[in-house]
């Protein structure tokens, strides 16, 4: 029976010490919110996470959080077993946010927030930005933001009404410009008569009263603007579209321009004659403005970054390079860990080893273990040897 409680004993402390091997090279994950000047921080902010400077891991929020959903997971690698108990120090556009302690197999809540920066894409033009630096924040026309000499912008209207305007009743809108209001759903009490080439009420024109309306002023180059029988809308039939000339190449550098809103530039052959260009728009043009992480760890001979385009162009064909190769070292790794668009899924090592691993490059603590074991196991040996010695 005494044999039997050993064996029982010896069980668990081998098992205790396989445990304490195999978690040596577990990640850590982390989790919380993200705020950036007391806000929900936007998706496309960066988040870094550092150790002794090295970048490890990098990711962008959702919804103010990361690290659990919506957002992926994010997580730090431990390939060498030597990060157990470090300090994580987490940034947010190269901005300090919080940092916490690396455990192994467990989840670390680190709430992240910086103050007083300024960060393209949060659809606030601030500080230095220009349409040029962040086209997301500053977009001259169509972002719902009051610029400079704009009195509205979509549906932003500066709480300004018909009323406000001078008339009686009807719905407000912004010109397509953003540099004026459209009146033409607001009116005055009373009769309106189409026909009679008086511009009324909610009338968008009357006969010959086009009001301020010309083909100019609606988008064309030249001819004559009609008003509809219905005094409803506008006849631009007999206007001249604006032939635009395609933008400058980018000479093959840089990243290319992405036309939200517009049509992209576009050649049509007319009788097989030299092809003209067709009328483009340019007015809403994207240029992609990407951030990227630092390169982290070099894992299986492979190094991975996250980057992020802070206008949001929709333009992949521009993104930068996230993965390149490199040399994967397995002694003395000052930096090793796992971006977080990457599923925690490496090959599993052997038992045998894990317990090497554990004993070469684990760290103190696993160390420690392995002797406490070896004396544990002595003790019982001695114990055995000097039972069996008393019983001759």
């Amino acid at each position: 029976m005494k044999s039997f409680f050993l064996g029982i004993i010896i069980s668990l402390l081998l098992a205790s010490f396989f445990t304490i091997a195999a978690e040596g090279d577990q990640p850590s994950f982390f989790s919380g919110t993200v705020t950036i000047n007391g806000n929900p921080a936007p998706d496309i902010a960066l988040i870094t996470a550092k150790i002794e400077g090295d970048a490890v891991a990098a990711g962008t929020p959702v919804e103010g959080v990361y690290g659990m959903p919506p957002a992926d997971s994010f997580w730090i690698g431990d390939p060498q077993a030597n990060r157990e108990g470090a300090t994580v120090e987490f940034f947010i556009q190269d901005v300090f946010a919080g940092e916490g302690i690396f455990l192994a197999g467990h989840n670390v809540n680190v709430p992240l927030s910086v103050s007083g920066i300024i960060i393209c894409g949060d659809l606030i033009c601030e500080g230095d930005e220009t349409p040029d630096t962040c086209y997301a924040d500053c977009g001259e026309c169509g972002n719902e933001i009051l610029e400079g000499p704009e009195p509205c912008d979509g549906s932003n209207l500066d709480e300004q009404t018909c009323e406000t305007q001078g008339f009686d009743y009807g719905a407000l809108t912004c010109a397509a410009d953003c540099m004026d209001f459209d009146t033409t759903g607001c009116g005055y009490e009373g009769t309106q008569i189409c026909g009679n080439n008086i511009k009324e009420g909610t009338e968008v024109c009357d006969g010959t009263d086009h009001g301020s309306q010309t083909c100019v002023t609606k988008g064309f180059a030249s001819g004559t603007l009609v008003c509809l029988e219905g005094c409803n809308g506008w006849d631009t039939s007999g206007c001249t579209p604006v032939v635009n000339s395609p933008p400058p190449s980018s000479g093959g550098g840089g990243s290319p321009i992405v036309f939200k809103g517009g049509l992209l530039p576009r050649t049509t052959t007319v009788d097989d004659e030299e092809e003209e260009p067709v009328p483009t728009l340019y007015d809403n043009a994207c240029t992609s403005n990407w951030v990227c992480s630092e390169w982290l760890d070099c894992i299986n001979d492979l190094q991975k970054r996250v980057c992020v385009d802070s206008n949001q162009c929709d333009d992949e064909e521009s993104k930068p390079p996230t993965m390149q190769t490199c040399e994967s070292q397995t002694v003395d790794v000052e930096s090793s860990g796992t971006p977080l668009t990457t599923d925690p899924s490496e090959p599993e090592a052997s038992a045998l080893s894990r317990i090497t691993g554990a004993v070469i490059g684990g760290g103190k603590g696993s160390i420690i273990s392995l002797i406490v074991l070896l004396a544990v196991l002595a003790g019982i040996m001695t114990f055995i040897i000097f039972r069996k010695n008393g019983k001759k």
